[in-house]
């Protein structure tokens, strides 16, 4: 099905320091076993995050958490930037590199933000040289932050999911309106989300199920600050859902419950963050079309919400409206939660996914379904993943690759054939 999709996006954790962050771009970053990099100083220096990090060779991510840090101050610094340099959404996809951002797949609503709605099966330019520090894709909408930490949005606008306090599409970038020093952008299927400096979140677009968490069901062409948020790391956005990761390491989610993707243990709708039960060291979260997941500190994962496919990885196809362990998880780096499916990044730099795959987006050389995580075929060196509506996309070995359905060119290696394996996205 192409109507119930959403996207997702996490990647590998980073704390980049002063040396990292010079105009100099001088390495001095130690690489772990996980793929996770420590500075040896700390820099408040905001500026060019998006060119120096990719330029430096640092592979950096979503959804991460100083969790339990009680010297935290409140105020977001240059170390927290969650610098997400793949997206996979409804039908397209996109990448940042050093000085451009580029998309490919669907384009029906201007997404690919190209000043055309021509579909493309291999990667094109944002339009007016646009140069992103990170990168989130939703249904047929996508946002970035810019390296000024403004956001801006283009595509699908009919529920002023782009910010900018119109309805109308758009197929270059425009401006989410009254917001400024964003840290993490999370687009969902209809609606989009900021993590700004002081650790709150704003959001806007549509907001049917509460999804925009400020207490109301109504829907928002500009920026509505969520009720109760004040300590956040990272937020993260679903179909008609929402999920903020908090510094301590526990998790607030609101919007639509159906499946239990709330995760407090009711299946009631919350139009205002509720506590995720069980989960105190969380230090990434993904939020998939109607499931959840969080990556804990002991590099197990934990999903909940709807089980359809499997998609929670526990070897079964039963709801669930509190977390569950992942089957055979044990040394995860990243999570990232899609529309039927997940998948994660282990340490060892292999992927393994889990849940639905009609169309080859558990990149097994299969279109078998599995209820337990199975290994991604020949990614050996991965250092991010990203998944959406069933498709997914990794970086490996300095190339990007994507797997799964392909009947926009969203895998970007210029056909329109679905793969079960693999494929390298042309250009990169």
């Amino acid at each position: 099905m192409r109507e119930s999709f959403i996207s997702s996006e996490i990647i590998i954790i980073e704390y980049l320091g002063s040396r990292a962050l010079s105009a100099r771009i001088e390495s001095s970053v130690e690489e772990t076993p996980a793929g996770r990099a420590k500075s040896r100083r700390v820099s408040r220096w905001i500026g060019v995050v998006a060119a120096i990090v990719l330029l430096a060779g640092v592979t950096t991510v979503v959804a991460v958490s100083k969790g339990g840090d009680s010297q935290r101050s409140g105020v977001l610094s240059s170390s927290d930037m969650k610098a997400k340099t793949l997206a996979v959404g409804g039908g397209h996809s996109c990448a940042l590199t050093s000085y451009s951002v580029k998309c490919w797949g669907q384009n029906t609503n201007g997404q690919l933000g190209n000043n055309t709605i021509a579909n493309s099966s291999a990667p094109v330019l944002v339009s007016g040289g646009y140069k992103g520090a990170s990168i989130s894709a939703g249904k047929h909408h996508t946002c970035a932050i810019d390296t000024d930490r403004f956001v801006k949005c283009w595509g699908y606008n009919v529920y002023g999911q782009l910010g900018n306090g119109g309805t109308a599409d758009s197929s270059v970038p425009v401006s989410a309106s009254g917001i400024s020093n964003v840290f993490d952008v999370s687009v969902g299927g209809y609606h989009t989300c900021a993590l700004l400096a002081d650790q709150t979140i704003k959001c806007w677009g549509n907001s049917s199920s509460g999804q925009l968490g400020n207490g109301t069901i109504t829907t928002s062409s500009g920026p509505v600050l969520v009720t109760g948020i004040t300590t956040a790391t990272a937020v993260s956005s679903g179909r008609q859902h929402s999920c903020a990761l908090l510094s301590g390491g526990t998790v607030k989610c609101w919007g639509l419950n159906t499946g239990g993707q709330l995760g407090y243990g009711s299946y009631a709708n919350s139009s205002v963050p509720v506590s995720v039960t069980g989960i105190t060291t969380a230090t990434a979260i993904s939020v998939g079309s109607s499931h959840s997941c969080a990556l804990l500190t002991d590099k197990t994962i934990k999903c909940w919400g709807n089980n359809g496919y499997g998609k929670l990885g526990n070897d079964t196809t039963s709801n669930s409206n509190i977390p569950l362990l992942v089957t055979d998880i044990n040394n995860a780096a990243a999570i990232s939660a899609g529309t039927q499916h997940s998948c994660a990044l282990l340490s060892t730099g292999s992927i393994k996914c889990w849940g639905d795959n009609s169309y080859g987006a558990l990149g097994d050389g299969t279109t078998t379904s599995a209820t337990r995580p199975v290994l991604v075929s020949g990614i050996t060196a991965g250092k991010d993943i990203t998944v959406g509506q069933n498709r997914s996309c990794a970086r490996d070995n300095g190339n990007i690759k994507c797997w799964g359905d392909n009947g926009y060119g969203g895998l970007g290696n210029e056909t329109v054939i679905n793969s079960s394996l693999p494929v390298l996205v042309t250009g990169y």
